[in-house]
């Protein structure tokens, strides 16, 4: 039986220091490991009326993804990052005011949120009241058995404690990374916390499924009501870490949806991540 991913949010081009440009954004990142693992995935996004836009559409097509509920608004840039990477540390310079921020809902969107059983979604594009509102009518209206995947994805000051508590009441699954595990912890007053208990603090107070926290370098950890998963990261020739901790998510989500236990699940995620990790860009290919 089909099912259906919909990954919601910004898709924008992860420009580089030295000119070279790779398509990117968690929510595309996540849709593509999702099709990877036998899911039917669907980016709910928007791109500008630009070479930019246009470029984006003709490599999402060739990723084999569908288009249908990427829009385009004519008068909005499509969007773009500046990437730093010096090995396994990232950062970004996001663009505002671009297209990602002015996602619409429609009769047709509803009709596969109906059916969807994975939701993916993070805090950028709420930045837009638009897309925000979109996301939470997406939420609101999903099936009660849909799996709700809240991957935090903190971008430099484009989130809030507000929009994390927001964003968290409707999440069964939450991913959080490092850095962000030390922001959950400093707004939920967790600080005295080692981050093993904190993740499990964390777990109780907002009733989730699962919890993932990937630790880089030193592996991840899954947790769920009655497991804890600790694993070591898989070795590899690490490029950088664009799409890693998405495919990670993807990867784990989809393992789950179709049936695996949390352990084999596991194993899965950290294998694909380990390949990202190996490549320039987000998108590895089999």
């Amino acid at each position: 039986m089909e099912k259906i991913a919909i990954s919601f949010g910004e898709i924008l081009w992860d420009c580089f220091p030295d000119g070279t440009k790779t398509l990117g954004g968690a929510p595309l990142n996540f849709a593509y490991y999702c099709k990877m693992c036998g899911l039917t995935p669907y980016v709910v996004s928007a791109l500008g009326a630009d070479d930019y836009g246009q470029a984006a559409a003709d490599r999402i097509s060739k990723l084999g993804l569908d288009l249908r509920f990427i829009q385009r608004r004519e008068f909005l840039p499509t969007g773009k990052t500046i990437v730093y990477s010096n090995g396994s540390e990232v950062s970004y310079d996001i663009q505002r005011g671009c297209a990602w921020e002015k996602i619409s809902y429609d009769k047709l969107l509803g009709e596969y949120v109906g059916k969807a059983a994975i939701i993916a979604y993070g805090i950028l594009a709420q930045e837009g009241a638009e897309s925000a509102h979109t996301l939470y009518k997406i939420l609101s209206d999903c099936p009660k058995d849909t799996l709700r995947i809240f991957d935090a994805n903190l971008r430099g000051d484009f989130y809030s404690k507000d929009r994390i508590v927001e964003s968290l009441e409707f999440a069964d699954i939450l991913k959080l990374n490092e850095f962000e595990i030390g922001v959950f912890k400093e707004y939920f007053g967790l600080k005295t916390l080692d981050d093993n208990s904190a993740a499990e603090k964390i777990l109780k107070i907002f009733r989730l499924k699962y919890l993932i926290l990937t630790l880089g370098a030193n592996g991840s950890l899954i947790l769920g009501k009655d497991f804890s998963i600790r694993q070591e990261a898989v070795k590899t020739n690490i490029v950088n870490t664009v799409g890693a901790g998405d495919s990670f998510t993807a990867t784990f989500v989809s393992k789950i949806a179709n049936g695996d236990s949390p352990l084999l699940a596991a194993k899965a995620a950290a294998a694909m991540s380990a390949k990202v990790c190996s490549i320039r860009g987000a998108f590895f290919s089999k």
